[in-house]
């Protein structure tokens, strides 16, 4: 139970801070957007060398034990949280875009206030007194094309990685009736290591995007299509039932599709993410130009 609370309250205060993050780098610009998404993938990368590095220092230099191995990671975690604390106040508040979104956001303040105290004068409510209050499934509405194709790649990522990629089996691993086993330490290089490694290498390929912002509907048949490539291969292609043979029962061809994967998921991810920006301010400017044509 404590685990598992442990568990749920990391997760909980990790998806506060990445969304408040990606509310203020939207607000500042797709291109903030994708290297946000690409300091993602860069924090999975170092957790993936972090931990096979811990696992052959205790294996092959001091011989650790697991819960001396897990504090050297939960230390090392720790550190790079304060660096990341210091770097946001030294660099990132720094930024002039940063300051002129502050400067926007204390502006809106005023202005909401300003007109709060008029609709507190006035005894009739005037008609544009909710200009300023959007509803979530207005701007919801505004990036449905970017939001489904947001939670297609993610949800194969999650169908796949590590659910699936994880059960692949090692034929030169068997057990006493001569069964293939499941090699963890196989899988921290070719399932974790090269995921992490390919999802950041798409995410930094997306700052070239071959999809535009206006091309929504294409976005979101590549994310079914990409579901609809990946689930069979990976389901029926790799080694799982521990019976392949061959190529395909290697840990190269595990890699391999891996790291397509990853690419893939990474790029075509953070294209997602980034156009919801540009998609909601172009609903919004266009609904406002019908608006003044209607007057």
């Amino acid at each position: 139970i404590t685990e598992l609370t442990l568990a749920i309250l990391i997760i909980f205060i990790a998806m506060v801070f990445q969304t408040t993050l990606f509310g203020i780098f939207g607000a500042m610009g797709p291109v903030y957007v994708l290297h946000l998404m690409e300091g993602q993938g860069l924090g999975g990368v170092f957790i993936a060398v972090s931990k096979i590095f811990y696992g052959w220092l205790g294996d092959s230099v001091f011989e650790m034990s697991g819960n001396l191995e897990d504090s050297l990671y939960w230390v090392t975690a720790m550190m790079m949280i304060v660096l990341t604390w210091f770097l946001w106040d030294l660099v990132f508040v720094r930024l002039e875009d940063y300051k002129n979104y502050v400067k926007n956001q204390d502006v809106s303040k005023v202005s909401l206030q300003d007109e709060q105290e008029l609709l507190d004068q006035k005894p009739t409510k005037p008609i544009h007194a909710t200009k300023n209050k959007i509803s979530f499934l207005t701007i919801l509405n505004a990036m449905k094309y970017q939001a489904a194709s947001v939670f297609i790649t993610f949800f194969t990522c999650l169908l796949l990685f590590p659910a699936i990629f994880s059960k692949v089996r090692d034929s030169n691993s068997k057990d006493l009736i001569g069964f293939s086993q499941i090699n963890w330490k196989q899988l921290n290089f070719y399932l974790f290591f090269v995921f992490n490694v390919g999802d950041w290498l798409g995410k930094r390929l997306a700052n070239y995007q071959i999809i535009k912002w206006n091309q929504p509907k294409l976005l979101l048949c590549i994310s079914a299509v990409r579901l609809l490539i990946f689930y069979p291969l990976s389901r029926y292609g790799l080694n799982i039932s521990g019976t392949e043979t061959g190529f395909r029962a290697s840990p190269i061809f595990l890699g391999m599709v891996n790291l397509v994967f990853a690419v893939s998921t990474g790029y075509f991810g953070s294209l997602a993410m980034a156009h919801c920006g540009p998609a909601v301010q172009h609903f919004f400017e266009t609904s406002d130009e019908e608006i003044s044509k209607m007057n």
